[in-house]
């Protein structure tokens, strides 16, 4: 397998795992350059540690990197910035949900002329209300933590 082949390998799987360039040289300690000569086939010879270092990031083996075997991952690589368990709320999370969800309830209990469906709400339609807006609340939080957390701090 030539040296642009093996660029043109973890060029592909780095773009497919999310990382820049600059990322992945940050996690195996190289500059970017040396990641982008890589790419391009312009080194002649990467050396066994550096494989072995992109291989564990990509979660992929490094026999298949280099083209010495078909079986692409690894199963001992686990670094893959993937979340191995779904983020969770902490309880500053649950607090500022409350305390958010009570200033909403404190509004809409003291709002005039609320109207649900056409009919002045009642207290149980406000409650509803303040339950679907805690559930939104959450899942927002929590699509946002699963999203914005760098993939370094992922569990």
């Amino acid at each position: 397998m030539t040296n642009l082949e093996i660029g043109e390998r973890i060029k592909l799987e780095r773009c497919a795992m999310g990382f820049t360039m600059q990322e992945l040289a940050d996690m195996i300690g190289v500059a970017t350059s040396t990641i982008q000569r890589y790419e391009t086939g312009s080194i002649k010879k990467i050396k066994l540690p550096i494989i072995e270092a992109i291989a564990n990031k990509l979660n992929l083996n490094p026999s298949w990197l280099v083209g010495k075997s078909d079986e692409k991952y690894s199963a001992e690589t686990s670094n893959s910035g993937k979340w191995t368990s779904p983020p969770q709320l902490t309880n500053k999370d649950h607090k500022d949900i409350e305390k958010f969800i009570n200033n909403m309830a404190n509004e809409l209990s003291t709002a005039e002329g609320l109207m649900f469906d056409g009919e002045p709400a009642s207290d149980e339609d406000v409650e509803s209300i303040i339950n679907a807006m805690r559930v939104g609340v959450e899942m927002v939080k929590l699509k946002n933590k699963e999203k914005y957390t760098p993939k370094k701090y992922r569990k």
